[in-house]
C-alpha cells in the first residue's frame, strides 16, 4: 500500500511513472559508464574520439563550397595536442586509422593554406609519421565525388520495393564469410555522426548458438530455420556528453538499413528484430558470448535464404499524405 502510494506521489509531482524513471536512469547509467563520457585524456578511447571529431570538422571546413577564410585554426591546434598524445601512448592497434586520417586531413589543410588563409604555425606534420602497414584496408574513391547519374542503370525503385521481411528460411543454410564481408563493404558507406561509424556486427553462423540468441531476443516465435543472425551493435565509447545518448541508435538505425539493402543485394534475406539492451536480455547473453560492455546491440538480423514458400506480410504502408507534414507559420 505505501509503496503504490509513493508511486502515484511521484507520479503526480514529476509526471513519469517511477518504471519509467528507472528504466532511463539505468539506460543513462550505462551509457555513461560505457561512453567516453567516463573518460578522460588519460583513455586512449577518449582521445580517439576527440580525434575523430577534430577531423571530421577540419575535412567539412576544406571543403565547404565556399571555406572561411582563416578557418579551422582552434580545431587544428587542438587536434595537433591529441595526436601528440594518441602517439604517446603507443597503442596503435587501437583505432590507428583515425590517426591516420587525422594526419592526411591536416596535410591538406596544410596545402590550403594560401588559398584560404589558414594559420598552420601550429602544426609540424614532421611530427606525424604514418605507417599504412598498421593501417586496414582504405577506400580508394576516399575524397572524390562520383557526379555521374547512374539511377538509369539501376532502379532502386524497384529494387526497394522487392525487399522484404521474411521469416521462412532454406534449410542447412550457412552465410558464406565472403558474401557478409562483401556486405558490410557496402553497409559502412553509410553516413554516421562525425563519420565515428560506431556500429559494429557480429555474424552468428551456429545454428544453435543463433537459435539462443533468437529465443533471448523473444520475436522470432514460429520462424523456420532462422539458423544464422547477425548481431548489429554501437561502440559506445564513439560518444561522450548527454546530448548524443540517442545519437548512436540514429547512427545504428541508418547502418542496419544499408545492410539489409546490401544483403538483399546479395541474395541474402532478412528480418530486423528490436533488442533492448538495456534490460535482462544483455545479461543473458552475456552468460553464452563474449561481448565488450560498450557495445551496445541495437537490433538483431534474422538472415538467410528465403524459401520458396516463404511469404511477405501484407504490411500496407501509409499514405504520403499522413507521412509528410506541411510547413504552418505560426
Amino acid at each position: 500500500m505505501i509503496k503504490t502510494y509513493l508511486k502515484k506521489c511521484i507520479l503526480s509531482v514529476t509526471g513519469v511513472p517511477v518504471e519509467w524513471m528507472k528504466y532511463y536512469f539505468n539506460q543513462a547509467k550505462r551509457f555513461y559508464n560505457n561512453s567516453s563520457a567516463s573518460l578522460s585524456e588519460k583513455d586512449v578511447e577518449w582521445i580517439v574520439t576527440k580525434i575523430k571529431v577534430l577531423t571530421h570538422g577540419l575535412d567539412k571546413g576544406i571543403h565547404m563550397p565556399e571555406p572561411r577564410k582563416g578557418f579551422g585554426r582552434e580545431k587544428s591546434t587542438i587536434l595537433v595536442e591529441y595526436l601528440k598524445k594518441y602517439l604517446e601512448f603507443g597503442k596503435f592497434d587501437y583505432e590507428y586509422d583515425a590517426y591516420l586520417d587525422a594526419v592526411e586531413v591536416l596535410h591538406k589543410y596544410c596545402e590550403a593554406k594560401d588559398l584560404y588563409d589558414l594559420d598552420v604555425s601550429s602544426i609540424d606534420l614532421e611530427e606525424f609519421e604514418i605507417d599504412y602497414s598498421k593501417a586496414t584496408k582504405r577506400l580508394s574513391e576516399t575524397g572524390s565525388f562520383n557526379c555521374l547519374n547512374e539511377t538509369e542503370s539501376f532502379d532502386f525503385k524497384k529494387f526497394a520495393s522487392s525487399r522484404h521481411s521474411i521469416r521462412y528460411f532454406k534449410p542447412s543454410y550457412k552465410i558464406d564469410q565472403g558474401v557478409f564481408e562483401k556486405a558490410i563493404k557496402i553497409a559502412r558507406l553509410c553516413p554516421s555522426a562525425c563519420n565515428r561509424q560506431s556500429s559494429r556486427v557480429m555474424l552468428i553462423n551456429d545454428e544453435g548458438l543463433s537459435k539462443k540468441i533468437l529465443e533471448i531476443q523473444g520475436g522470432s516465435k514460429g520462424f523456420k530455420n532462422a539458423d544464422n543472425c547477425i548481431l548489429v551493435m554501437s561502440d559506445l565509447n564513439s560518444y561522450w556528453y548527454n546530448g548524443e545518448m540517442n545519437t548512436s541508435f540514429i547512427d545504428a538505425g541508418i547502418f542496419v538499413m544499408n545492410l539489409i539493402y546490401a544483403l538483399k543485394y546479395y541474395g541474402i534475406e532478412s528480418c530486423p528484430l528490436i533488442w533492448d539492451d538495456n534490460t535482462y536480455r544483455r545479461q543473458v547473453l552475456d552468460e553464452i558470448i563474449q561481448i565488450p560492455k560498450n557495445y551496445f546491440i541495437m537490433c538483431v538480423l534474422a538472415v538467410g535464404e528465403a524459401d520458396a514458400k516463404a511469404k511477405a506480410l501484407l504490411s500496407p504502408r501509409k499514405d504520403i499524405d499522413e507521412i509528410i507534414i506541411k510547413v504552418r507559420r505560426k
